[in-house]
């Protein structure tokens, strides 16, 4: 039986995908050593650096290095907050799938699901050489879902609305 309709993926299977992948991505930076990770940063930091140049030549070298370990925790907080807002936008992309659920709902819902994940990712790094968890990162993790998924919710909704607007056309 021929079809001349091309494969295409439900949208819940694209957004399931999407989950795992930002999943996968927060798992592989969590697993980086403690030296690996610092690295990762420090490469953002230098590039930061760069941009202030001329600011940091005017600096002494202690207030220099004070600089870059203030920007490195900033880069790595920053970095917290935005993998776990695409996860959290992620999620509710997958439950803004579900009609039955309401908006409220599929917020709630991909905010604790990212949550969960925050929560683990926190657990996985106590085993990793030199990480450990963090309350303060748990809280930075929730506060992105919180914000990723609103911003997913609310877009999807003003779609819903703009797509109901031109189906009554």
């Amino acid at each position: 039986m021929k079809t001349d309709k091309p494969f295409q993926l439900p949208s819940h299977s694209l957004a399931f995908a999407a989950v795992l992948a930002c999943m996968v991505l927060i798992f592989f930076f969590s697993a980086q050593p403690v030296g690996e990770s610092r690295q990762t940063s420090g490469k953002l930091v230098l590039l930061i650096g760069r941009l202030f140049a001329k600011h940091l030549q005017t600096m002494t070298s202690s207030e220099r290095a004070g600089w870059i370990v203030r920007c490195t925790r900033y880069v790595r907080k920053t970095a917290h907050l935005l993998e776990f807002a695409a996860l959290g936008a992620s999620f509710a992309w997958y439950f803004c799938v579900f009609d039955r659920l309401t908006d409220r709902r599929r917020l709630f819902f991909a905010w604790a699901a990212a949550l969960l994940y925050a929560v683990s990712d926190e657990l996985h790094q106590f085993f990793v050489p030199g990480r450990g968890p963090g309350a303060l990162d748990v809280l930075i993790d929730a506060a992105g879902a919180l914000a990723g998924a609103g911003v997913a919710v609310c877009t999807a909704r003003r779609l819903r609305k703009r797509r109901a607007g031109a189906k009554e056309s």
